[in-house]
């Protein structure tokens, strides 16, 4: 049985609260002090500690082109990180052999800014207005959701405040979400999720939920959305001007 024992209360407690900043929980419950492992249901790992080349993947495990992105070891959420710049940077892996499910699923990861929200461009500390973390698919655009049909895009649009996803279906027709006022800060990480349920099931019961530190911050519900595949899926996006930079760590499809 355990005695607090006078003059040594107060060092308990400062080591049980520097334990409990340590344990950071994902959406899923899990301790996030070790890599992400994979479970009956993962379709893509990567855990970018050495490679782009995905860890696990149920298709293509290399990445179809990199463009100015680089590996960080030592410096990712857990061992090394994906870090993709300002400009036009990009890993792109395929999207239709296995990688992707089209009817139901998660994408999870961490990821650390090289940029911190702002009210509007006055006092920005880049030059985008957007960020995108992750790309279904091609040529959709986060602000205007304009592209290519069986396409989304997932990101920070409204100078990097509010959190979307944006997207298109097989039939052309858009979907999107976005969150209210929500704050990103220059080197912190925070833990990102996106789950879809329901997609071509025919009926309007199709979701996708967005969620930041394991708190849903943006949500479609009751929708009909009929999605295929498409050949390509982006880390960071493919327009020049919207890109993630920052740090990407620890990417899981589900």
């Amino acid at each position: 049985m355990f005695k607090w024992q006078k003059g040594k209360g107060l060092g308990w407690l400062i080591m049980i609260l520097e334990i409990s900043c340590l344990l950071n929980l994902n959406v899923h419950g899990e301790e996030t002090l070790s890599e992400f492992t994979p479970d009956d249901n993962t379709i893509f790992l990567a855990h970018y500690n050495t490679s782009t080349t995905a860890d696990i993947a149920s298709g293509t495990t290399a990445p179809i082109a990199t463009t100015d992105c680089s590996i960080v070891e030592g410096d990712g959420y857990i061992g090394g990180g994906l870090s993709i710049g300002k400009v036009a940077k990009a890993v792109t892996y395929k999207g239709d052999d296995g990688n992707f499910n089209s009817n139901a699923g998660t994408i999870e990861f961490w990821f650390k800014p090289n940029w911190s929200s702002t009210l509007d461009s006055s006092n920005a500390t880049d030059d985008m207005r957007c960020h995108a973390f992750f790309t279904y698919g091609n040529d959709i655009h986060l602000s205007s959701g304009t592209g290519d049909n069986n396409s989304f895009i997932m990101g920070t649009d409204d100078y990097w405040n509010t959190f979307v996803i944006r997207g298109r279906d097989n039939n052309g027709e858009e979907f999107q979400a976005g969150s209210d006022k929500l704050a990103f800060r220059e080197g912190k990480w925070y833990n990102i999720v996106m789950e879809y349920e329901n997609f071509n099931s025919g009926t309007n019961n199709a979701s996708i939920r967005l969620y930041k530190n394991g708190t849903v911050v943006a949500e479609i519900t009751d929708k009909k959305i009929s999605f295929g595949t498409h050949p390509t899926m982006y880390i960071s996006g493919l327009w020049g001007s919207y890109v993630a930079n920052g740090i990407i760590d620890e990417l899981r499809i589900s």
